[in-house]
């Protein structure tokens, strides 16, 4: 995304674990169907029009700051 002279990209970056980035994908895939703060979450992404992978994407960067913000296991 650009925004005037800045560029700005959303969405996990391929720094980091690896095996934490796939834990986090596998989690927001089962997590978009059951919990309902990323399945109202993945709705309103949807209605901005975010599909397929990208949208599961954006579902596992908000579990993962949820996650880093509660600093506790995430509930569901």
């Amino acid at each position: 995304m650009r925004s005037g002279a800045s560029v700005a990209s959303g969405g996990i970056s391929k720094r980091g674990d690896r095996v934490l980035r796939t834990a986090f994908y596998l989690a927001a895939l089962s997590r978009m169907r059951v919990n309902p703060l990323i399945k109202d979450y993945a709705a309103f992404k949807r209605s901005r029009g975010f599909r397929g992978r990208e949208l599961v994407v954006v579902c596992a960067r908000k579990l993962a700051r949820v996650v880093w913000y509660k600093n506790e296991p995430f509930k569901y």
